[in-house]
């Protein structure tokens, strides 16, 4: 039975999800010498991708996801095993709008209890709660450029309430990635790295998901941008034609480990199923063959042939009237050899007549009952 690995790329908006997922699924579907690449599956996971790809070409940014909707995208992801061996994973991604995640994990109406979701929500919190692999997309200037104070909080709140919600659905494999990286490098390196930035900025999240539990990347999907100014007179940082991208080869190379390990698990999981659903028709083959075998026993007991029963009555009453008989016949026998050993023939020879007499007549008067 195959199995689709599933991704869910979670961050809130304006983390760079469209353009994580757009470059990241552009790039790895170049093949190269790292041994996997992405081959899009339908027209929907092409457009998609390839539209935003030439709007990050023509020195613009993909439009935010709607509030409410989800693209679901689906490639084969091809990783060779071998020199000429190579193993193919159907994979799916979805992109949704982090307006969506922050409503459904910083809103006290629905925390603990997410039964009572609005009905739009619930294909999101579905395909969450089953994606094998989260990819949890986080923005510095979310945490660190923020100058609202309850916002960020509930920049970390939101992420931080969806991972203890969603990790213990099942066991999923998680990675942080931090994108925009070029921008923040130098304000990084002022924390002493991004070990200790997150553990200044991002403690709820370090201590229970980052603190050498799951992965963490540094990623920066376009790593050149120019300052334009646009038709208001306003200036806005672009995509240089050609760009660069950094980080994108250490997220690839894990994701391509992790998928392998999902398939590889869930195959083990089929197989145990497989085989536990064999000896449960096995047992119950065997069952069912028993219980054949004692209802035709019984029915062998219970059904037998008249002829048989019929000789088998035959047989008592010729043995009970044979019973009577014997004993004066012996008595018999007996008084008649005080007499005298002379005569022991003729007595054996009545005695043998009367037996073989006594025992037709059982036997006729069976027949006339």
């Amino acid at each position: 039975m195959s199995y689709t690995p599933s991704i869910a790329i979670m961050g809130l908006e304006a983390s760079g999800k469209t353009v994580l997922m757009t470059v990241m699924a552009k790039k790895l579907s170049q093949t190269s010498n790292r041994g996997y690449f992405l081959d899009p599956i339908g027209l929907r996971t092409m457009k998609y991708i390839e539209r935003n790809w030439a709007i990050l070409q023509g020195n613009e940014w993909p439009a935010s996801t709607p509030p409410g909707e989800m693209f679901k995208l689906k490639w084969n992801f091809h990783v060779q095993t071998g020199r000429s061996t190579c193993e193919t994973a159907s994979l799916q991604m979805i992109d949704f709008a982090g307006q969506d995640l922050r409503q459904l994990f910083t809103s006290e109406e629905y925390e603990g209890n997410f039964s009572n979701i609005p009905q739009h929500f619930r294909p999101l919190m579905e395909y969450l709660a089953h994606a094998d692999i989260l990819l949890v997309v986080l923005n510095i200037k979310d945490y660190c450029g923020e100058t609202d104070t309850m916002r960020k909080i509930d920049n970390q709140a939101a992420l931080k309430n969806a991972l203890d919600h969603l990790a213990r659905h099942k066991h999923k494999k998680i990675a942080f990635v931090f994108t925009q990286m070029d921008q923040y490098e130098g304000f990084i390196q002022q924390y002493g790295g991004l070990e200790n930035f997150c553990g200044r900025e991002l403690s709820y999240l370090r201590n229970s998901y980052m603190n050498g539990v799951n992965a963490c990347f540094s990623v920066s999907a376009v790593n050149q941008t120019e300052t334009r100014e646009m038709s208001d007179g306003s200036f806005q940082r672009v995509p240089v034609y050609g760009f660069k991208s950094k980080g994108l080869v250490e997220l690839g190379d894990w994701l391509a480990k992790e998928v392998k390990e999902v398939n590889k698990n869930k195959a083990a999981e089929a197989e145990r199923k497989r085989q536990e659903q064999i000896r449960r028709q096995q047992e119950q083959e065997q069952i069912r063959r028993q219980q054949e075998q004692e209802q035709i026993r019984r029915q062998q007991e219970e059904e037998i042939p008249q002829e048989v029963l019929q000789e088998l009555r035959k047989s008592t009453h010729v043995g009970n009237v044979m019973n009577y008989v014997s004993i004066p016949i012996i008595i018999f026998g007996i008084l008649l050899l005080r007499i005298g050993w002379s005569f022991l023939p003729a007595i054996i020879t009545s005695v043998i007549g009367s037996m073989i007499v006594m025992r037709i007549i059982a036997e006729l008067t069976y027949e006339e009952n």
